[in-house]
């Protein structure tokens, strides 16, 4: 089951991973795949961590 998503704002970039580690992992692949250039990659990505719950109304 996939846990993390990422999207990045203002560009069509979108990953996901199970682990923090394979989502840091898979964000910076998607950049690089998405940037023609290593000029244009961002020097700082910024992520921001967002919890959903979800609770059973019983």
């Amino acid at each position: 089951m996939v846990d993390l998503y990422q999207k990045a704002l203002g560009f069509s970039i979108f990953t996901q991973g199970d682990t923090m580690q394979e989502l840091k992992n898979d964000i910076k692949d998607a950049i690089s795949y998405h940037f023609d250039k290593e000029s244009g990659i961002p020097k700082v990505i910024r992520l921001y961590i967002a919890k959903e719950k979800v609770l059973a109304y019983v």
